[in-house]
């Protein structure tokens, strides 16, 4: 099979040489080649293939319409319909018996604020620490004076 357009939509193909896309698909196109075929072979006409592009297209057309009216598929379902039998993976991030991946113990807001408090303890303690110290020292230096 022989591929007209590039890989990607920035592919600009300025590697193929000039003209040999336009006379690929007046000459060797392989839907050409088969429909060609089927015409000498089996006796299809035009009318036929315009009937069986239509019937492709509506049902194209549905499909595309269901699936666009459609909510998001949940991850889970991501191999359904890929494989005669998916595999059913229970998802890694839930434990057993819970029924959502954090409980509210667990919640972010809970753990930074934790952080939060544990951090004003420190520098609270720092800062009472410093001052006993200063005022120790005062302390001293009076009784020396004295």
């Amino acid at each position: 099979m022989y591929r007209r357009t590039g890989h990607a939509e920035h592919d600009s193909q300025s590697y193929i040489p000039e003209g040999e896309i336009e006379w690929w698909a007046a000459n060797n196109d392989p839907v050409a080649r088969y429909v060609a075929v089927l015409k000498t072979s089996v006796g299809a006409n035009d009318e036929e293939f315009g009937a069986i592009d239509e019937r492709v297209r509506r049902e194209v057309d549905s499909v595309t319409d269901l699936a666009e009216q459609s909510s998001e598929p949940r991850a889970l379902d991501a191999l359904e319909g890929m494989y005669a039998d998916p595999p059913r993976e229970s998802p890694l991030w839930f434990r057993e018996g819970y029924a959502a991946a954090a409980q509210p113990s667990e919640s972010a807001e809970l753990l930074w604020s934790a952080i939060r408090t544990s951090f004003a303890l420190a520098k609270t303690s720092a800062c009472t620490a410093a001052h006993s110290k200063s005022a120790s020292g005062l302390r001293r230096n009076s009784e020396r004076q004295a």
